[in-house]
């Protein structure tokens, strides 16, 4: 997981704990960053992130356009959705 997308998550729900150097099953000593909590709440965290990709075009939440200016952070969080990993800690999920 890319640093800034860790650091967005977090930012929209505390409760959840960022990992600097995680390195889960099959990484061969390689690290990466990490978020651990409940499964929901960091998929909810990571809806957040995407609709805030976008803005409601003249206050209807019907019409919505993307702001370019989040490109990177869409980007980001696309492939993180296609590729990300999951070890189980008992009740709490990490997701890499």
């Amino acid at each position: 997981m890319e640093k800034i997308l860790a650091k967005q998550i977090v930012d929209f729900n505390p409760d959840l704990n960022l990992h600097k150097e995680y390195s889960g099953r099959g990484m061969f000593g390689n690290t990466t960053f990490a978020i651990s909590g409940e499964y929901e709440q960091i998929m909810e965290a990571v809806s957040q992130i995407i609709n805030d990709c976008f803005y409601a075009k003249d206050n209807s939440s019907d019409d919505l356009e993307f702001q370019q200016e989040n490109e990177e952070l869409f980007l980001l969080v696309v492939e993180f959705l296609g590729n990300q990993n999951k070890d189980s800690l008992g009740f709490d999920t990490i997701v890499y």
